[in-house]
């Protein structure tokens, strides 16, 4: 059931999160967008997360960076949002300040914590510090995680493997 008038604000953000999660893209950037026009700063973060992923797939990096950034002047410890920060400065290639960005993070436990890490150790690769990435890679418990996590973990603690000069390491990782 859509409403039979253009939803602004709040409304639009839940509207927006609940397209996105039945997977209706096209339905779930408008509302999204709505509610952006409506509440800016103030847009609630499961919104901003939702339409800031859309925005990086749509390689919108300035303007994800943008948002990302004006969301974490007001709550600079929210670690979903710092990541999409992250994401998006790396792709304008502006990775020291996304290595900054998530290095003032407080540490965290679990998911948010995990998925800041393995950022983070992204970053140092691509800054050419693979061993700042296996050392950041230590904080993540191996076994926790989707399967989906675990992998990139392993990928990313064997490329830094390669990166050091040692593919046999590398290739152990990948087998296991």
């Amino acid at each position: 059931i859509w409403p039979a008038t253009e939803p602004g604000g709040a409304a639009a953000a839940i509207l927006g999160v609940t397209c996105h999660k039945l997977g209706l893209k096209q339905q779930a950037v408008h509302y999204l967008e709505a509610a952006h026009t409506a509440l800016g700063a103030a847009l609630p973060a499961l919104a901003l997360h939702d339409w800031c992923r859309n925005r990086l797939m749509e390689r919108s990096y300035e303007e994800v960076a943008s948002e990302t950034g004006r969301y974490l002047a007001q709550d600079p410890h929210h670690a979903a949002i710092a990541i999409l920060h992250a994401q998006a400065l790396q792709e304008l290639g502006h990775i020291e300040e996304a290595i900054a960005r998530l290095s003032a993070l407080p540490s965290a436990e679990g998911k948010d914590g995990d998925a800041r890490a393995r950022q983070l150790a992204r970053l140092f690769l691509r800054d050419g510090r693979p061993e700042e990435a296996l050392a950041t890679l230590t904080t993540i418990d191996p076994g926790a995680g989707s399967v989906a996590d675990r992998i990139d973990r392993q990928l990313i603690e064997a490329d830094a493997l390669l990166a050091l000069g040692k593919p046999a390491d590398a290739a152990k990782i990948i087998a296991d």
